[in-house]
């Protein structure tokens, strides 16, 4: 079941629709993420800082993640079989080769 796109209110020169020719989407912070993801806000904050989890924008003390770049990363962790999940944790252990 799919859940309808939340984002938090931004100043106009944040609140990046999609327009033709924008790449980034709107920006979510961590409590739009929770709900759209079912993620803990926590789990976002931990992944932040260890640099696990997709790529964010800090603005002054608030964090946001893009729609897109958020898209990218979990479509970065979809398998076909478990081997290649192992495969894949090799890779990354070793540097990403």
């Amino acid at each position: 079941m799919s859940t309808p796109s939340t984002s938090v209110p931004l100043p106009a020169i944040l609140d990046r629709g999609t327009e033709p020719g924008d790449t980034g989407g709107r920006l979510l912070d961590d409590r739009a993420m929770e709900r759209k993801h079912a993620f803990r806000r926590q789990t976002w904050r931990k992944w932040r800082l260890t640099g696990y989890g997709p790529p964010f924008i800090k603005i002054g003390n608030r964090v946001y993640y893009r729609e897109a770049d958020v898209d990218a990363w979990i479509d970065s962790h979809r398998y076909r079989s478990t081997a290649e999940v192992t495969v894949a944790r090799e890779q990354a252990a070793r540097g990403g080769l």
